[in-house]
């Protein structure tokens, strides 16, 4: 049980990580964190399975990509540091969409885009050690 919350702390802290301001000159943006979960255990697990998002929104395509990958790779490393082998944390989807943003007070419509990356984390530990 110790390391089923050990697991559920990792995962909360790193997508902390990726929600945090990238520098103070970044378009503003409101932060939010989200987790849902539900389970149940009949026996003591031996492995969790985690699915991690980065979403971020830029004025180009390519800065949305920057700045998600940066976010991506800051989580990777979190990961890395807390023991997670590299080949349990697996890209599961990656998007880039455009947005249009309507006008508003005498400025035009524009266009903003907005890159997603989806991770899975598989996390394993003996069965003796929970």
């Amino acid at each position: 049980m110790r390391r089923q919350v050990t697991v559920l702390v990792l995962v909360i802290v790193a997508v902390a990580l990726g929600a945090a301001p990238a520098a103070a000159q970044e378009a503003a943006e409101p932060t939010t964190l989200a987790a849902t979960g539900v389970g149940r255990a009949l026996l003591r697990p031996d492995q969790a399975e985690i699915f991690l998002g980065v979403d971020r929104v830029r004025a180009t395509s390519r800065r949305a990509r920057v700045v998600a990958n940066r976010r991506v790779a800051a989580v990777r490393r979190a990961l890395r540091a807390r023991g997670i082998p590299a080949q349990d944390v697996q890209t599961s989807g990656v998007s880039v969409t455009r947005e249009r943003v309507r006008a508003r007070r005498g400025r035009p419509a524009r266009f903003r885009y907005r890159a997603t990356s989806q991770l899975t984390v598989t996390a394993t530990w003996p069965a003796s050690a929970a």
